[in-house]
């Protein structure tokens, strides 16, 4: 992981115990990790119903403004999932960290060069070096995260990770933004255009961070994966909810929802 030239001057000014003191209160910040589908208004209702049925998960009542969001609320554990209904623009989804000290790490992301877009008491909405929008929320969540979700003919499979889509130009530093802001350690993948942050214990969403072959300038995107133990049956349970099979990669499969939103199957374990 990197840091400014001065937190590290900090960190090591306190030697190994205060370092590894430092790095795990920090670590520590986040509480939970929201992931919101993001849905225009001629959509929104599509996307909404696809995504409870594909989780299994029960709707929470609408609630804010004009009624635009809910909660995709599981039987057992802690909400993690919700949906959202836009002013516009294409489908899409965004993170929310949440954390107590939410204005800190708002801070703290305009000096990794986040760019502000809104902030409000208990809430600051923002754009990654990239591009993507995302949250930090004052709002607590968690802590139990939901078990895999278990269907008829033994399928198992949850939604548990969000992949970035970032362009070559500026992959690497977006890498080092997202690693810096959450403090979850990089790792690399067997496959050299993915690497993934170290979640901290309990999160229900990993972070992929996926290199594309999209051209300079292209604004970073997301799209959320599920693990499953039957890709086979799993592809045909979103198919009969109105997916649409659209690619098969190297231990995915790529799909586009009702609302035209691109996701993943994969044949990660569920379990773990």
């Amino acid at each position: 992981m990197s840091a400014t030239s001065g937190e590290w001057s900090c960190l090591a000014a306190a030697g190994p115990d205060g370092f590894w003191m430092a790095w795990q209160g920090w670590r520590m910040t986040i509480g939970w990790v929201t992931g919101f589908f993001d849905f225009p208004v001629s959509d929104f209702e599509a996307g909404r119903d696809f995504w409870a049925g594909i989780t299994g998960y029960a709707l929470s009542p609408p609630r804010g403004p004009g009624g635009d969001f809910a909660t995709l609320v599981p039987g057992a554990g802690d909400a993690y999932l919700r949906v959202q209904r836009t002013a516009g623009g294409p489908v899409g989804c965004h993170l929310d960290f949440h954390t107590a000290d939410w204005a800190g790490l708002a801070a703290r992301a305009r000096r990794l060069a986040a760019q502000p877009v809104h902030a409000e008491e208990g809430l600051a909405v923002l754009r990654s070096p990239g591009g993507l929008p995302f949250c930090l929320s004052g709002e607590a969540g968690g802590p139990v995260r939901p078990p895999a979700a278990r269907w008829p003919g033994g399928s198992v499979s949850r939604v548990d990770q969000f992949c970035l889509d970032i362009p070559p130009d500026v992959y690497d530093a977006e890498c080092r933004f997202w690693a810096d802001l959450t403090g979850w350690e990089p790792r690399d993948s067997s496959l050299t255009e993915f690497r993934r942050l170290e979640r901290a214990a309990g999160m229900p969403l990993r972070l992929l961070l996926q290199r594309t072959g999209d051209p300079p300038g292209t604004t970073v995107r997301a799209h959320p994966d599920l693990a499953c133990a039957d890709a086979d049956a799993e592809v045909a349970r979103h198919e009969g909810l109105g997916a649409a099979r659209s690619h098969d990669g190297d231990g995915w499969i790529t799909m586009r929802d009702p609302a035209g939103m691109a996701y993943c199957i994969t044949r990660r374990d569920p379990a773990t």
